[in-house]
């Protein structure tokens, strides 16, 4: 079972794009959309792209979720930042 559950997960990883990914695991950071976009060097507009595609294509309905998501597969951890 729990390997249904690491490849369930792998599933859902590969339906983002990397920079999708890294958005995720801002938004779990807390950034907001500008603070977002000042990291990643992108517009705010694209980062609200990003986001929009996500939640569409995991069925998420809010930052919230893709936050708890993104903790959840390991794309971010209490105590770390994109930098590191």
């Amino acid at each position: 079972m729990f390997e249904r559950g690491r490849q369930q997960a792998g599933d859902e990883l590969a339906r983002l794009t990397r920079r999708q990914q890294e958005v995720a695991a801002c938004v779990a950071e807390g950034l907001s959309n500008e603070e977002i976009a000042k990291r990643l060097m992108v517009a705010p507009g694209t980062v609200a792209n990003h986001l929009d595609h996500m939640m569409r294509r995991l069925g998420l309905h809010s930052r919230t979720q893709i936050a708890v998501w993104a903790v959840e597969r390991g794309l971010y951890r209490s105590g770390q930042t994109q930098d590191e």
